[in-house]
C-alpha cells in the first residue's frame, strides 16, 4: 500500500484538507441560509409595521371624529332624541326606522303577495289572464 511515512502523512493531510474544506463550505452555506431567513423575517416584520401604522392612523382619525362636537350632537339627536333649544321637531307618522328595515321589507313583500291573490304559474298565462279578465 503506502511505502513510507511521508506518503502516509501526505495522505492524511489531503484527507484533512478535504474535510476542512467541506466543513468551511458547510458553515458558509449555513451562514447564507441564516442570512436569507433573517431577511425574510425582517421583510415580514416591516410589512406588519406598515399595516399597524396604517391602522394607527385610522384609529386616531376615528378617535378625533368621535371626540368632535358634530359626532356628539349627532348621537344625542339619534339615540337620546335631544334637540337644540331653538329647534322645532316634526314627527312624521308612519315613518319607519332603519333598524327594522328587514322586518318591514318582509312585511311589504307578504302584503304584495296577498294583493296579487297568490296566483302563480308561467308568466304568459298571467298576462293572458290579465288581458282576458
Amino acid at each position: 500500500m503506502l511505502k513510507n511515512k511521508g506518503q502516509l502523512t501526505g495522505f492524511f493531510v489531503k484527507i484533512g484538507s478535504v474535510l476542512i474544506t467541506f466543513y468551511v463550505i458547510f458553515l458558509l452555506g449555513k451562514s447564507i441560509w441564516t442570512n436569507y431567513d433573517l431577511r425574510q423575517s425582517i421583510h415580514k416584520l416591516n410589512s406588519q409595521i406598515a399595516t399597524l401604522q396604517e391602522q394607527k392612523k385610522q384609529l386616531s382619525s376615528l378617535n378625533l371624529y368621535y371626540s368632535s362636537e358634530s359626532y356628539k350632537e349627532l348621537e344625542a339627536r339619534k339615540k337620546l332624541g335631544l334637540k337644540k333649544a331653538d329647534e322645532k321637531v316634526a314627527i312624521i307618522a308612519g315613518a319607519t326606522d332603519a333598524s327594522n328595515f328587514p322586518d318591514q321589507l318582509a312585511q311589504d313583500q307578504s302584503s304584495l303577495d296577498s294583493k296579487s291573490g297568490g296566483e302563480s304559474g308561467p308568466n304568459w298565462i298571467l298576462w293572458l289572464d290579465f288581458f282576458t279578465k
